[in-house]
């Protein structure tokens, strides 16, 4: 097992602790979540280094008071496909404001680190034999350009036109609207179920400072789509409602000149 941080492999001072062994009093030792609720008043007043092992699952709220006392917090990666432990860093992060390490341990894979990173994972316990290769090798697959905003090196919001903002950015951005005050729909509208071309314009439109320059004609030409689009639909209804009384009449005229 090697750890991986900061783009290399460092000697890891850390270890678990195993079930049943005492906690050593110089710390730097990784507490199982379980122990940890037991036991964790033994180290009041302690300022040696602490961690915590976190599965999928927990309540983050049960430690809550306890998040500022742990140098390292390890989220497991029970299998692959399991990916709780993502939103789990990123409330550590965002919710909680832990700045410490946080640990990606488990099935950790080479494909999944520029993601954990986003996330809010910095270091990495790497058990596949591929992956520590392909690490050491430098070859992680990653993309360069990214739609939602996330945590690491990446260029700013705002800064980036073909980013889309969250739904809370570009309420903050442009106030309380459901949408922003330049891209409008008819009442009743479906403002979101629209081509993808369209909802990549709304979302570049959205992305950019509220003004009346060369995006107002491109937000004039989507509105006009979608509420040409919501029209139709109407129509369609329309034409079946009133359609359907004639084809019952035709039907009942049929059977009494055959009777």
């Amino acid at each position: 097992m090697a750890l991986y941080k900061n783009g290399a492999f460092i000697e890891d001072r850390w270890r678990a602790l195993p079930d049943g062994e005492a906690a050593p009093v110089s710390g730097h030792v990784i507490f199982p979540f379980d122990w940890w609720m037991e036991e964790r008043h033994a180290f009041d007043g302690s300022n040696v280094p602490l961690g915590v092992r976190i599965e999928p699952g927990t309540r983050l709220d049960a430690i809550a008071e306890d998040i500022k006392r742990f140098s390292v917090i390890a989220l497991s990666f029970p299998k692959y496909g399991d990916g709780r432990a993502f939103s789990l860093a990123r409330l550590l992060r965002d919710r909680h404001g832990f700045t410490g390490e946080i640990r990606a341990v488990g099935e950790v894979l080479s494909d999944q680190i520029q993601l954990m990173q986003r996330s809010g994972f910095d270091a990495f316990e790497i058990t596949d034999a591929v992956t520590e290769q392909a690490l050491q090798e430098g070859r992680v697959p990653g993309v360069s350009h990214f739609y939602q905003p996330g945590l690491g090196a990446e260029a700013p919001v705002g800064t980036r036109p073909w980013t889309r903002p969250s739904w809370g950015g570009c309420r903050a951005r442009h106030g309380a609207a459901a949408l922003c005050p330049r891209v409008r729909t008819a009442p009743g509208a479906r403002r979101w179920r629209t081509s993808s071309s369209s909802s990549i314009m709304l979302s570049r439109i959205c992305s950019r400072p509220a003004s009346t320059g060369a995006g107002a004609p491109v937000a004039a030409r989507i509105n006009a789509r979608i509420s040409g689009s919501s029209a139709r639909h109407a129509k369609r209804s329309t034409s079946a409602a009133t359609s359907a009384p004639t084809l019952i009449s035709r039907r009942q005229a049929e059977r009494a000149t055959s009777s």
